[in-house]
């Protein structure tokens, strides 16, 4: 499950990214009027609208259910069932999600950077970190599946709560990208 999982979240987290670079392409990749962007109404409603508040919350049960299945406070209940059942929820909205992102692009939708050899390098760096991340994340929930001796509500809590973190960061995150390669741009552009 974590493999498939790992696909639909990557084939979002990309469309995410290819967003975000496009943003800040469009933005010149000024921080001044990337920032007013979010000034308006259609940047706000970017970063705060419906379904990021679902999955900041999603965050939040996700953690609590893991902390009370680490402490195997969960299974006193006599309905964890309920509890299984939420392990179907993300899977199932990166997998609407990434059937929307791969429907943008066949439809040419698909809001990306136009592709220079900066954007290029940015886009690479961006896929290279979500790839080290998907790693992490499954050395991050094999080691909660060792301490908690095979426990997989504790280990698939943990993996989702990590992507979803990554998910909700992913403006930040991008935003790191073009500011930590910003200078060398400069530098290459005025030889």
């Amino acid at each position: 499950m974590f493999f498939l999982f790992s696909i639909l979240w990557f084939i979002r987290e990309t469309k995410a990214i290819l967003f975000w670079l496009y943003l800040w392409q469009l933005k010149e990749y000024r921080i001044d009027r990337f920032l007013d962007h979010f000034r308006t109404e259609k940047g706000k409603r970017l970063l705060i609208n419906k379904l990021v508040f679902f999955k900041i919350v999603l965050i939040f049960i996700f953690f609590v259910l893991g902390i009370l299945a680490f402490y195997e406070v969960l299974y006193q209940f006599n309905f964890p069932s309920i509890f299984f059942s939420l392990i179907f929820l993300p899977p199932f909205l990166y997998f609407l999600e990434a059937i929307k992102g791969l429907k943008d692009s066949f439809q040419k939708k698909l809001k990306v950077p136009i592709l220079t050899k900066k954007t290029f390098f940015l886009i690479i760096v961006g896929i290279i970190i979500e790839i080290f991340f998907i790693f992490a994340n499954n050395q991050a929930a094999n080691y909660i599946y060792d301490i908690t001796h095979g426990d997989l509500l504790c280990g698939d809590f943990s993996v989702f709560i990590g992507f979803f973190v990554f998910d909700v960061f992913t403006p930040i995150i991008v935003s790191a990208i073009v500011f930590l390669f910003q200078p060398f741009t400069v530098f290459f552009r005025n030889q």
